[in-house]
Order: structure tokens, then C-alpha cells, then sequence
């Protein structure tokens, strides 16, 4: 992702990604803006699907 703008209808981590140990969300997350590059920073629990 090259540009986000806050508000837009493009939320990150609000959905499961599509990989097969992608069970959750992100959650807890944060961002870091250090000479102009963000970091984001956030909490996913593994999900064991069965």
C-alpha cells in the first residue's frame, strides 16, 4: 500500500487476510510514523481451525 487516507472506505486490518493462518483480525493496533514511513503495529491470535 503506497497511500492510505484516514476515513476512507480502505480499512486495514479490519477483515481476516487470505493466507491459511489467517484466522482474525487485527486488533490493538497503532501506527508509527518515523521519517516519513508508517509502521503499523498489531496484536493477531493465532486461530486453530479444526
Amino acid at each position: 500500500m503506497k497511500k492510505w487516507l484516514n476515513g476512507t472506505d480502505t480499512r486495514i486490518l479490519e477483515e481476516p487476510g487470505i493466507d491459511k493462518d489467517d484466522g482474525a483480525i487485527g486488533g490493538h493496533c497503532d501506527v508509527i510514523v518515523n521519517e516519513g514511513k508508517a509502521y503499523v503495529y498489531y496484536l493477531n491470535l493465532k486461530v486453530n481451525k479444526k
